[in-house]
């Protein structure tokens, strides 16, 4: 690349992250959570270039599954 005669460098830039799994939990079983807070919290995440959302919508203690076969894990 020439301007007026000076000579630029050009280079190439690698960025990647070092980590793939750049995110952040949001458990929202036991508190309400407006549509305009999550709308926000992925604004925010794309702006610190977080790549995943990890939303927990049902680990309350009232959620049991009944197994029949395995009692020790109900």
């Amino acid at each position: 690349m020439v301007k007026d005669g000076n000579k630029l460098q050009t280079g190439y830039i690698k960025d990647e992250p070092i980590i793939s799994y750049r995110g952040i939990m949001i458990d929202s079983v036991r508190h309400f959570i407006g549509i305009e807070f999550i709308k926000r919290l992925i604004l925010s995440m794309t702006l610190s270039k977080l790549n995943i959302l990890h939303w927990h919508l049902s680990d309350d203690e009232a959620f049991i599954l009944d197994l029949i076969n395995h009692p020790e894990l109900s």
